[in-house]
């Protein structure tokens, strides 16, 4: 029998856009990993080294709801911190997928062919 997966691995596992949240809550620090491309260990060490962070929580989209796993409880400054930071990363996210579904030279040729039209201030009959 497979073993029940814990919330933290739920969201890693089958969320959409799950992150990492690493904070030290001493200064407000906070840093977002993705974890659909996480960095290295040895990398993740040196950032949370350098700055202080520790694991604070782990959030994803699960069917549209976020949802999210906290390893401590946290204060209201600090839940409002983590909120606007995800949904930050969520809007960017959001953001690079429309932009990749537009073609690359679809706004040049949106832009030609405005240029192209006639200007209908040239063609006054006014006298």
């Amino acid at each position: 029998m497979k073993p029940l997966l814990d919330e933290f691995e739920q969201i890693a596992c089958c969320a959409k856009y799950p992150v990492a949240i690493l904070a030290n809550t001493l200064k407000r620090d906070i840093e977002l990993i993705d974890l659909a491309n996480a960095p290295s260990v040895p990398e993740l060490y040196t950032l949370a080294e350098g700055r202080g962070l520790c694991f604070l929580a782990a959030v994803g989209l699960v069917d549209g709801v976020p949802m999210s796993a906290l390893a401590a409880p946290l204060d209201d400054d600090m839940t409002k911190l983590m909120t606007s930071a995800y949904l930050e990363y969520v809007h960017e996210k959001q953001r690079q997928r429309v932009m990749d579904l537009i073609p690359p030279d679809a706004a040049q040729d949106y832009l030609c062919r405005l240029w192209s039209l006639s200007d209908p201030r040239h063609n006054r009959t006014d006298a």
